[in-house]
């Protein structure tokens, strides 16, 4: 509920379907990457969860038997009978659910984008030395490439490489990056990132030479500035 109030567009864009999947579907699957982007937004589901465990208990309620799956419909059909028990439930959930919306929105609204905003800051400071391994939607090996050369640049001690690994049809941030993809789309690259500070071709993710070639030439720019100093 929290993100289709305040989360960003492709957050707002499937949060209500994935609300109706979880109240009236009963699966609650659906909410674990909201919260895993963000893993602060798990101290809102604690909460919720101790709020309306509290509440239950407060009220001396409960079901019959597990729900399953745990949809609203599921948990009000085993709801004992009679006006107290119905209460209670209903009070566990909407406390529940209260609690941890306000904690979600809070940080959605108002912490998060300063978050962003601190993390674009520090990325501005150092466009150069952002690179990117790309290739096609869906692909495991360009991020599993980008991991093998971050093991490589670290090996070598050049930790002021911010690595990440990005579908293509989601560049962004390529303004005086270096840029590795497959050769296949090359030219497709190129026309998305021109402001790119180098776009490398390579035939292989995993096993490429210019991986060590670009570790190489971190290595003689290192000595070259070393010597200047």
């Amino acid at each position: 509920m929290a993100f289709a109030l305040f989360g960003n567009h492709r957050a707002r864009k499937y949060a209500g379907n994935a609300l109706i999947i979880h109240a009236l579907g009963g699966i609650h699957e659906v909410y674990f990457p909201y919260v895993l982007k963000h893993p602060q937004l798990l101290v809102s589901v604690i909460c919720g969860g101790v709020t309306g465990t509290f509440t239950f208990s407060m009220m001396h309620v409960g079901l019959r038997a597990d729900p399953s799956p745990g949809s609203i419909i599921t948990i009000l059909m085993l709801t004992p009978s009679g006006w107290h028990n119905y209460i209670g439930v209903i009070a566990g959930i909407l406390s529940s659910t209260l609690v941890s919306f306000s904690i979600t929105a809070a940080w959605l609204a108002w912490i998060a984008p300063k978050y962003r905003h601190q993390q674009v800051d520090a990325q501005a400071v150092s466009t150069s030395n952002h690179v990117i391994v790309t290739g096609d939607a869906g692909m495991g090996s360009p991020s599993m490439g980008a991991r093998i050369l971050h093991d490589k640049l670290r090996r070598a001690g050049h930790n002021e490489f911010a690595l990440t690994s990005e579908p293509i049809n989601r560049l962004k941030n390529t303004t005086n990056a270096t840029i590795f993809v497959r050769h296949d789309y090359l030219e497709r690259v190129q026309a998305i990132a021109p402001d790119a500070h180098a776009i490398i071709s390579i035939n292989n993710y995993l096993n490429t030479p210019e991986y060590d070639h670009f570790v190489s030439e971190q290595n003689d720019l290192a000595k070259a500035l070393g010597s200047l100093e």
